[in-house]
């Protein structure tokens, strides 16, 4: 088990908003990371540059996430010793999305072999939840064999879902195709947000961003809700 203080997380929250500014040629408005479950989550608000805006204001959302997806990466790798460092942890994998729309965007990392674990006790029916979950997935993609909730509070759920690939998401993976997954995850978040209302019954609060997370090598995605 790994630990953090909060001056670590401080330290790592500071480490990775520098970063993003050294590589982007600018920083964050918002930078905080928050450890659970051997988990980091890194928050970010108000972050996007003036490339990115005139991709965006043009309807080429899908090119401005290609060229920020490459550079977070090149970040998380050069992040994971340092947080590995800090925290104890063996970090080894991140996943990441962003909303263009709210300007906010979301970073997980985790060592490897993780065990999720849920707590005892939500302030919604989480059986409400996954139902409502597979409903959507059935729709859009594909029903996610297993699912548990590996991190709560007012302002945030998050959803680990196992078992989410199409056998033609694994070929477009292999094939390095991932400009028409980053698209198809597009879709799935607008028909999630097309159903906010439901969800939001189910939790009894209002959300205001979404979202959707991939890991490709071990089948699997995290759904964000985030709460008013």
């Amino acid at each position: 088990m790994g630990s953090a203080t909060q001056d670590d997380l401080l330290y790592l929250s500071s480490k990775f908003s520098k970063t993003l500014k050294r590589k982007f040629g600018k920083g964050p408005e918002t930078c905080y990371v928050v450890f659970k479950e051997n988990r980091l989550f890194i928050y970010i608000s108000n972050f996007m540059t003036s490339a990115e805006e005139v991709l965006v204001e043009n309807n080429q959302v899908n090119l401005a996430n290609k060229f920020r997806t490459a550079v977070i990466d090149l970040i998380c790798k050069e992040f994971l010793p340092e947080a590995s460092k800090v925290t104890g942890l063996s970090f080894h994998a991140f996943y990441h999305d962003w909303n263009y729309g709210t300007n906010k965007g979301i970073v997980i990392i985790e060592p490897r072999n993780i065990r999720s674990e849920e707590s005892g006790e939500f302030f919604f029916n989480e059986k409400d939840l996954f139902k409502l979950m597979e409903q959507v997935c059935a729709k859009i993609h594909k029903v996610p064999e297993e699912y548990k909730i590996v991190k709560w509070n007012q302002n945030v759920c998050i959803v680990e879902c196992k078992g989410v690939l199409l056998l033609m998401d694994r070929y477009l993976y292999q094939q390095g195709l991932t400009d028409i997954l980053i698209e198809h995850s597009r879709e799935m978040k607008m028909y999630y947000l097309n159903r906010k209302n439901q969800f939001e019954n189910v939790f009894n609060r209002v959300i205001n961003d979404l979202f959707i997370t991939w890991d490709y090598e071990q089948d699997k995605n995290f759904i964000v809700f985030n709460f008013s």
